[in-house]
């Protein structure tokens, strides 16, 4: 019986080590792979000191063409302008935020490399599970780093512009956004009355209503001067969760995009309009649209969240120095009178990563806009958490 069970283990032992070797070869020609690919789009540990751009727009028109996932449906303008400039085909893809990431998770896990160049929102979770886990590269052009904010040279991957989440009233209506505080939302006469992009459909919007949790004890003593006491809990951890459950209770209205938003708060002749959460670029479509937008800049205790919109090539890119062309005509290029490729977001609500490019013309500068910045670290790890929150009272 020992002898059989001794054969028995020494059998699964060699079962197991050849699969522990099988998986070590796999892992190396994994890596040998990555390695050649990075070497021949010079990224990763080959990055040269300075980018040759005659050599890199030599290459990127040899490559043929570009694709270009992107949160924004202004990709199609910064691609139509980079074809021009070029003559390489751009093909630019717009999708929502967390759409993008589970295409390109997707995409990547069945081995299939489409996309030379991603734009995305959702800073928190695109940096920490694609940039720290190899599935994006960080690309920022030499010749454009020492233009960037010191904030900006810090980031863990190339910002395409900062923006913001904010509240929006009708100015119609409204002379003056008609509320100073966050728990103002909260009270019965703005019960049904403020709409937003769905939460769990985007992934700013999201982390906006946590970081209310991040700030709980700022929404704490908030409450008490607006209401004169203490505030009560109703099952929940902390006044940031009491404040979303409360917004949620209030009537809470939830819209499928951002130009939906707008609409709703922003439309002409109604009698009692709405206010809106959305980011603050979208101030844009009052133009387009003829609609009486305005945005709130004095709330308490924030005005709102700053985002970023980040930049990145993926791995195994196809055509690697298109995607370098590509990102330096995003970020502005060099000496483009007409901004190049960030001409699209040179409005209003957006704002460039870039010493050199003046904002737009009456725009607060953003470090003034009493903003909560989005704290990736905190988001990342809390997120599971505020997303069940939401999921269970909505």
């Amino acid at each position: 019986m020992s002898r059989k069970i001794w054969v028995m283990l020494l059998s699964v032992f060699l079962l197991l080590s050849v699969s522990a070797l099988f998986a070590t070869g796999t892992q190396e020609k994994a890596t040998s792979k990555i390695k050649q690919w990075e070497k021949a789009a010079q990224l990763g540990e080959f990055r040269p000191a300075k980018d040759d751009w005659a050599a890199i727009e030599k290459a990127a028109k040899e490559e043929g063409d570009v694709v270009v996932y992107s949160n924004s449906s202004r990709v199609t303008k910064f691609c139509r302008s980079f074809t021009e400039k070029y003559g390489i085909k751009a093909e630019g893809y717009s999708f929502k935020t967390p759409n993008l990431i589970e295409k390109l998770r997707r995409e990547q896990d069945a081995g299939v490399f489409n996309a030379d160049v991603v734009m995305t929102g959702n800073a928190t979770l695109f940096v920490t599970e694609f940039a720290k886990t190899g599935r994006v590269y960080k690309f920022v052009p030499t010749d454009i780093y020492p233009l960037l904010t010191e904030s900006a040279k810090k980031e863990p991957l190339a910002i395409a512009h900062y923006g913001a989440k904010v509240v929006m009233y009708n100015t119609e209506k409204y002379k003056t956004c008609p509320i100073d505080s966050w728990w103002d939302l909260t009270r019965p006469e703005w019960k049904g009355k403020l709409v937003t992009v769905d939460p769990l459909k985007s992934g700013t919007e999201f982390n906006l209503f946590a970081l209310f949790v991040r700030h709980a004890d700022e929404m704490a003593k908030l409450y008490k001067e607006e209401f004169g006491k203490d505030i009560v809990l109703h099952g929940t951890k902390n006044a940031g969760y009491e404040f979303l459950l409360r917004l949620m209770k209030n009537g809470l209205v939830l819209f499928a995009g951002g130009n939906d938003v707008a609409k709703a708060i922003g439309a002409k002749g109604q009698a009692s309009p709405p206010l809106g959460i959305n980011s603050f670029s979208k101030l844009r479509k009052a133009a387009e649209n003829d609609l009486a937008l305005g945005v709130a800049t004095n709330l308490k205790p924030t005005t709102g969240i700053s985002t970023k919109s980040v930049i990145a090539i993926p791995k195994f890119a196809p055509h690697p120095n298109a995607a370098k062309l590509m990102i330096r005509w995003m970020m502005g290029g060099i000496n483009e009178k007409d901004l190049a490729g960030y001409a699209p977001y040179h409005v209003m609500g957006d704002w460039s990563p870039r010493t050199d490019i003046p904002q737009p013309k009456g725009q607060p500068p953003l470090e003034k806009m009493n903003l909560w910045p989005e704290d990736i670290d905190w988001l990342y790890t809390n997120q599971v958490k505020v997303r069940d929150f939401w999921i269970q009272h909505m």
